[in-house]
């Protein structure tokens, strides 16, 4: 009988990892994660931040300043990174910042927004679609944003250190790559463009630029 009841308990326990982790954390407006987590996030009507994973419990989630921060707990300073093997996915009423750090990759699906930040830093990855009206993008040492399924009006756009940006804007942007950096603009809007020291900025669909300047190896394009 022992060995039975400790079976049950342990499917239950197997059962309730499973189900995941609801973290009790609300009243925030935007979402950084960092380390080798990932996430999801969608707009919804309430709050919810829930962790599914046998690694559930390295995950971190608090608010500082409307702000959720996602990390991992005690990540090792030394030694080869790897993925947490745990998922993240956030719901929120409304969002206007989005940005994935130190290897993060955050995913954000039908978003739907006014004013939209988004950044990607240190080998971190953003991937969003939805439309907004104006939308702020930088990526730099290593980092991507992929919005490129994002619809937005107007996008401001910075590419630097090995970073990647790709947009799709429908009326005006402003861009800027440098460093080895790279934007890529699709929707057909125009605006101004600065690529320097290797930058590049790439405009299609029919998209030009109203003031250009490419200098010390920089590069723009238009397809």
């Amino acid at each position: 009988m022992k060995y039975a009841v400790a079976s049950v308990l342990i499917a239950l326990a197997m059962a309730t990892s499973a189900s995941g982790e609801l973290r009790n954390v609300t009243g925030f407006t935007e979402v950084q994660a960092q380390d080798h987590i990932v996430v999801e996030v969608r707009i919804g009507p309430q709050y919810a931040v829930e962790v599914t994973g046998p690694e559930a419990n390295r995950i971190i989630t608090r608010v500082e300043r409307d702000q959720l921060k996602i990390s991992e707990r005690n990540r090792p300073w030394f030694g080869p990174d790897r993925r947490v093997n745990a998922l993240v996915r956030v719901t929120a009423p409304a969002l206007s910042s989005l940005a994935a750090a130190k290897g993060a990759m955050l995913t954000a699906f039908d978003i739907a927004a006014d004013d939209m930040s988004l950044a990607a830093a240190m080998g971190g990855e953003l991937r969003v679609n939805g439309t907004c009206h104006s939308l702020d993008v930088a990526a730099a040492m290593g980092g991507i944003v992929r919005a490129e399924s994002f619809h937005c009006v107007n996008a401001d756009i910075s590419a630097a250190m090995g970073g990647e940006a790709r947009v799709f804007a429908t009326r005006t942007f402003d861009a800027t790559a440098a460093m080895g950096g790279t934007v890529n603009i699709a929707g057909g809007a125009h605006g101004d463009t600065t690529a320097v020291m290797g930058g590049a900025v790439r405009i299609a669909d029919g998209g030009k630029s109203d003031s250009s300047t490419a200098v010390m190896g920089g590069e723009v394009t238009h397809d």
